[in-house]
């Protein structure tokens, strides 16, 4: 049961809580601790925090108080969790170990479904280049997500300067890079077989790499992710 998830955040000035991404429950809301996954960063003026949900909690947080935008990178390897702050390690936890409930959940990023009443300034100046591997990334290959600060653009496999190597592409299995000018299909631009649905979400040009998504804090605004063969790991499937 291992896997790497990274994505690019920017907070807003007044958000008191958002929820970077999270599996659906039962209701089809991501907001209590009913679901096989959740990430969740709590400002709250200065901290961030990154949990994994499964009647149970990572405990793991960071401090930071920036608006900058900043790289999260959870690891889950065989031994726990390791969270990375700008390619700096912030947190880990060796002794929780989650029991998938449900693997068959929607994936939401921002999963600010719940109503306004609930969770009124709860969203996020921009999310942008989210990737996915099926297994713990080691720090040489957080480098290069991390590339030196300056953010990796997903498409680099294509450009003759990049810095991928085999070994960096094993066992990835999505990247959403939010760079659609239309429409409401989110690309998996890895393979296309993950492609999510935009709910909302505003496109802007300040992204960590060029576009980025940005998301209301009133608005419900959201990106769904289904459940794809692509996403599955031999022993677990890692909807996200």
């Amino acid at each position: 049961d291992e896997w790497t998830i990274c994505l690019w955040t920017q907070r807003d000035t007044f958000s008191t809580t958002y929820r970077i991404m999270g599996m659906d429950d039962a209701d089809t809301v991501i907001y209590t601790n009913e679901h096989s996954f959740r990430m969740v960063w709590t400002p709250s003026g200065v901290q961030y925090s990154s949990d994994i949900f499964d009647r149970g909690t990572t405990g793991m947080t960071a401090v930071n108080s920036s608006t900058d935008w900043k790289l999260h990178c959870f690891v889950r390897n065989s031994t726990g969790y390791a969270y990375y702050l700008d390619n700096t390690l912030e947190s880990q936890n060796t002794t929780f170990v989650a029991t998938w409930v449900d693997q068959n959940k929607v994936l939401t990023l921002n999963s600010n479904t719940k109503p306004a009443s609930v969770c009124t300034n709860e969203g996020m100046d921009g999310i942008d280049e989210v990737g996915l591997w099926n297994r713990a990334l080691n720090e040489t290959h957080l480098d290069l997500v991390w590339n030196e600060g300056a953010g990796v653009s997903y498409e680099a496999t294509a450009e003759t300067n990049n810095t991928w190597n085999s070994t960096f592409e094993e066992n990835l299995r999505a990247i959403w890079n939010f760079e659609e000018t239309s429409g409401t299909v989110l690309f998996d631009v890895w393979n296309y077989t993950s492609n999510g649905t935009n709910n909302g979400a505003t496109l802007q040009a300040t992204g960590i790499n060029n576009y980025a998504y940005d998301f209301e804090s009133t608005e419900f605004d959201n990106v769904t992710i289904p459940t794809t063969a692509q996403l599955e790991s031999d022993s677990v499937t890692i909807n996200v």
